[in-house]
C-alpha cells in the first residue's frame, strides 16, 4: 500500500511557479529526505502535503486516499505531524500542557521530555526557553501526535552535534517502531545518514534522486 503518491503537483505564489507538475511515491514506512537551497520549494511540499495550502494543480494521496486536488480534507483530519522551520508553540501555556494537548497519558508525555532531555522545562512556557529548547518541545509534540507520516522541515537548526546525534537516533528508533514515514528536509546532507532510505535534491521546482 502507497503512504504517499503526490501526482504533477504545481503550485504558484504572487505568480511565480514554485512546484511545477511534482511526483513523488513513498510505500508504507518509508523515509525520504530532501535537500535544496532556501527558497527553491521544500517548505512548500511540506505546507502542501500537511494541508496547510492548496495545490493550484495535481493531487496528493495519502493511504491511498485522496487528500488535495479533486478532493480536500483538512489538516486536522490527515494522519500527517509536522515540525515547522518555525517552532510554533503556544505562549499562554506550559511546556507540559503543550504535550498533553496531543498526549493525555503522561508516562508517554514523560518519557517524550526525558527523551530529549527536557524535563526539568515541563513547567515553563515558550517565552522561558531558548530557541533550543523551543525546537526539542516541537519535536516532542510531534512525535508525539499520532500519525503515519512524519515530516520534518529543518528540526535541528541551532541544535549542537551531540544533541542532534541523540535526537536523530530517537527519530529513527520511534518512526522504525511505529512503521510511520518519514520527510525530513535538511540543507545538511549529514543529518540524513542513516536516517533515510532515499534523497532527493529539489530544483526546477522538482525531485531529482540524488
Amino acid at each position: 500500500m502507497s503512504l504517499l503518491f503526490i501526482d504533477k503537483l504545481s503550485f504558484s505564489y504572487q505568480k511565480n511557479t514554485v512546484l511545477r507538475e511534482l511526483c513523488l511515491r513513498m510505500e508504507s514506512g518509508g523515509r525520504v529526505g530532501i535537500l535544496g537551497p532556501s527558497g527553491c520549494g521544500k517548505s512548500t511540499l511540506l505546507r502542501l502535503i500537511s494541508g496547510l495550502e492548496r495545490p493550484g494543480a495535481g493531487n496528493i494521496e495519502i493511504d491511498d486516499q485522496i487528500v488535495s486536488g479533486t478532493r480536500w480534507v483538512p489538516p486536522h483530519i490527515r494522519a500527517v505531524s509536522m515540525v515547522f522551520q518555525t517552532p510554533a508553540l503556544w505562549s499562554h501555556i506550559t511546556v507540559e500542557k503543550t504535550l498533553k494537548l496531543i498526549e493525555p497519558d503522561d508516562n508517554r508525555c514523560c518519557e517524550m521530555l526525558e527523551r530529549l532531555s527536557i524535563q526539568d522545562l515541563r513547567n515553563r512556557r515558550p517565552g522561558e526557553l531558548s530557541y533550543g529548547e523551543v525546537r526539542r518541545v516541537a519535536i516532542a509534540r510531534a512525535l508525539l501526535r499520532p500519525h503515519s507520516l512524519l515530516l520534518l522541515d529543518e528540526p535541528l537548526t541551532n541544535l549542537n552535534r551531540e544533541l542532534k546525534g541523540e535526537i536523530l537516533a530517537l527519530i529513527i528508533e520511534l518512526t522504525r517502531r511505529e512503521k510511520s514515514g518519514l520527510i525530513y528536509v535538511t540543507h545538511d546532507e549529514t543529518e540524513l545518514t542513516n536516517l533515510v532510505d532515499t534523497v532527493y535534491h529539489m530544483y526546477g521546482g522538482m525531485l531529482h534522486e540524488h
